[in-house]
């Protein structure tokens, strides 16, 4: 008879690690760099130092642009790998990275409204006071 610190039946095989996994974990990593990018590219010196040339902006743009996207759509692939390997640690990651980027988005709609609608008033007092 086996002592009871033996154990009688094999542990579980760990699940590996596919691309979905990846995939999931870069969904919800990746605002993260992105913000990170963001404040590197265009911190504090950005507003000191604006970029000089044209193309020294335009690549900065879509650095900051890249990696949102590719996170948004790493979520998109990775929940297509739930069909075939299961929800377990490829759901919560995500679904989490994907509403992440909701807020950011919902929230960026929003504050783009609000500034536009500042700028209308601005801009329709400044022409009611010029105009003869």
């Amino acid at each position: 008879m086996p002592s009871p610190l033996q154990c009688t039946e094999p542990a579980a095989a760990p699940r590996k690690k596919n691309i979905f996994h990846t995939l999931a974990t870069f969904c919800l990593v990746s605002p993260l760099i992105a913000i990170v990018l963001n404040i590197v590219l265009f911190g504090p010196n950005e507003a000191q130092h604006p970029s000089h040339t044209r193309e020294e902006a335009l690549v900065q743009a879509v650095l900051v642009g890249l990696v949102p996207m590719l996170g948004i759509l790493a979520g998109i692939i990775s929940l297509f790998g739930m069909i075939r390997h299961g929800a377990r640690g490829i759901l919560w990651k995500a679904a989490l990275g994907l509403l992440i980027y909701a807020f950011l988005i919902v929230s960026a709609i929003s504050t783009f409204n609000k500034v536009q609608e500042a700028a209308r008033k601005r801009y329709e007092q400044q022409h009611r006071y010029s105009s003869p």
